[in-house]
């Protein structure tokens, strides 16, 4: 996908302007330098925006602009438009899901071309990855438990072939996340396994696994709205960050590990 430097670079609030890179995604810095986290934290972006009332038109068709340009083909997600070839994690899509449910519930279409994509099943090895046979004998081991298929990768560097970092099909939760963002029917056994990693974090969670409690964040705003018990398991997770942290603004100050970020003012009473 070609990449049209736009004005999309100029963010609403001007104190984040310096925190801004040039594909108008926030970063961890002033000085407006790329990071390989961006789509997660332009999701901390949004939901502040959001929680606040500061939101506009303009700014919601901005932000699912920089989103789109960082597809580089249907359901790949890039980590910036000009390094397609970096490896995607599951906090990447955790953002995008989260924004899109914040900025446009009704219409996930970038979602969509996600999971439509990671519903194919992987024919191959990555050739490009240094481990052959420990990444060969991990797809075969997959497609042997899985009946034949090899879902869920999401290859940058060499897609539609097996990678075992981009196998996100090792994270029940996520799984169970993306379907009920987009009110598919959920595999009991991913539902059970992200009701069950919320739960155990309100009752025994770590308070120093702020990277976690980001993600599980982004997860619950997603998946709200599928049903009463989902919504309650989402509760439960606003609360325990409010009990852990007392606001998503200190939860990011401890992950960025920078209270002076524009993102823990921006959400400092928000929970």
């Amino acid at each position: 996908m070609a990449y049209n430097l736009l004005p999309i670079n100029t963010c609403l609030l001007p104190q984040f302007q310096a925190w801004t890179d040039v594909y108008g995604m926030i970063t961890n810095n002033s000085q407006g330098n790329s990071t390989d986290n961006g789509n997660l934290y332009t999701a901390h972006y949004v939901y502040g925006l959001i929680a606040t009332n500061q939101i506009n038109e303009q700014e919601k068709q901005r932000i699912l602009q920089v989103y789109a340009n960082n597809f580089s083909e249907p359901g790949i997600l890039c980590r910036t438009p000009n390094f397609p070839g970096d490896r995607q994690a599951q906090d990447d899509i955790y953002g995008l899901m989260s924004a899109e449910a914040l900025l446009t519930p009704n219409d996930r279409k970038m979602t969509r071309s996600i999971y439509e994509y990671g519903l194919k099943s992987a024919s191959g090895v990555d050739s490009t990855e240094p481990y052959q046979g420990a990444q060969t004998r991990a797809y075969w081991a997959i497609r042997v438990l899985t009946l034949g298929r090899c879902r869920w990768v999401w290859n940058n560097v060499q897609p539609g072939k097996f990678d075992e970092t981009s196998w996100l099909g090792r994270f029940p939760a996520f799984l169970a996340v993306m379907q009920m963002s987009l009110k598919k029917r959920v595999n009991p056994f991913f539902w059970l396994w992200w009701a069950g990693s919320c739960f155990w974090d309100y009752c025994f969670g770590n308070i120093n696994d702020n990277n976690g409690d980001c993600l599980m964040l982004h997860g619950v705003i997603a998946a709200s709205g599928y049903g009463p018990l989902t919504d309650w398991i989402c509760r439960l997770v606003h609360k325990n960050i409010k009990r852990k942290y007392g606001s998503t603004g200190v939860l990011l100050s401890d992950y960025f590990q920078n209270p002076q970020h524009p993102l823990c003012q921006l959400l400092k009473d928000v929970d």
